[in-house]
């Protein structure tokens, strides 16, 4: 579809279905350890597990569907444990700039404590580089 702002026309697209949202929060490493995803519902997700990949996990959020800064650490905690990062054995999770990561302290506090070093990159690049997109997808 084509939108027109001024003289010029701007490509945007639009979904047929209008029902609800979902994000799934996934996340592998250069080693190709899978990690199990989150999916977040726009409503309860009770019936929506079938065919899942083992240990995933379902929320919902009613106000979007999308991840919000409590889903960031409940997701984070079950990160930690499959990777088994610790001070010691520190590991690198590279993120999108959304500030459910980068402005949540709770969830800094428990990358901090359990070794985990969270880099956020930069704005508008994830498109290109955020690993996951650009291969494992």
């Amino acid at each position: 579809m084509l939108a027109f702002k001024g003289d010029r026309a701007v490509a945007s697209t639009a979904s047929g279905e209008r029902g609800f949202s979902t994000t799934p929060v996934c996340c592998t490493s250069a080693a190709c350890q899978y990690v199990p995803p989150l999916i977040i519902y726009k409503r309860s997700a009770k019936g929506l597990e079938d065919g899942a990949p083992p240990g995933t996990i379902f929320t919902y959020y009613l106000e979007s569907g999308y991840i919000n800064k409590d889903i960031c650490v409940r997701w984070l905690r079950p990160f930690i444990d499959t990777v088994r990062s610790s001070k010691e054995g520190e590991v690198l999770l590279l993120l999108d700039g959304h500030s459910t990561h980068t402005r949540n302290l709770d969830a800094l506090d428990i990358a901090r404590e359990n070794g985990v070093i969270m880099l956020a990159l930069s704005g508008h690049t994830t498109l290109r580089l955020q690993s996951p997109d650009v291969s494992f997808f």
